[in-house]
């Protein structure tokens, strides 16, 4: 029955997350500095924080899998992982673009937190991996817990180019852009999560009792 309602409403909803994001985008204040170009930080901060929400959380579900050593459990904190890192990843992406067209090159190596965070990035790839290959399920928890530790300490490197905490230091309208923003990429992150949770359940076919 669950299934049966998700189906009907997942690409509608997806749809009516999408145009929320272009509405929020059209009404968005710009800035003196960046004028419409703040437009496109909006989003990569939002995807940002959405990858570093599904880390953390796959974090927290990893200590509890530690704990448990429970198999479904930890598949769930693994997608979130994953989840997380794709958002995080399409963030840095967009960031990157953003750095061309405000900085003139795509990768400001100068920036510590840059650093951090692509070697956050590559560790996560072999992390995620090679927990998937283990037998102990506290040992795959803990791992999930290490690099939810580890990107708190990579986003907490200092900056130097970058303008700083936009969403926090601005107008109100711009703050409050921000955490719009946010609020409806992390739903568009929990709708493929959901989608994915839903995918991977066995179909129950109607002749059965």
């Amino acid at each position: 029955m669950r299934q049966n309602i998700w189906n009907l409403v997942r690409w509608p909803l997806l749809g009516l997350l999408l145009m929320g994001i272009a509405f929020v985008l059209w009404q968005s204040p710009t800035e003196r500095t960046l004028g419409e170009k703040i437009r496109l930080i909006y989003v990569h901060v939002a995807m940002i924080w959405t990858g570093m929400l599904g880390i953390s959380l796959a974090g927290l579900l990893g200590a509890t899998v530690a704990y448990t050593e429970k198999a479904q459990l930890y598949r769930r904190a693994l997608r979130l992982g994953w989840l997380g890192l794709v958002f995080l990843t399409a963030g840095n992406l967009l960031g990157m673009w953003v750095s061309k067209i405000t900085w003139g090159t795509y990768i400001a190596w100068e920036e510590p937190r840059t650093l951090a965070v692509l070697l956050f990035t590559g560790v996560a790839l072999v992390a995620f991996s090679v927990s998937d290959g283990l037998e102990s399920y506290r040992s795959k928890g803990l791992i999930l817990v290490g690099l939810a530790i580890f990107l708190y300490i990579a986003m907490r490197t200092p900056l130097i180019l970058h303008p700083g905490d936009a969403a926090r230091s601005s107008s109100a309208s711009i703050r409050g852009t921000f955490f719009v923003m946010f609020a409806l990429v992390g739903l568009i992150g929990g709708w493929f999560f959901w989608a994915l949770e839903v995918a991977r359940r066995p179909r129950v076919s109607s002749g059965s009792y």
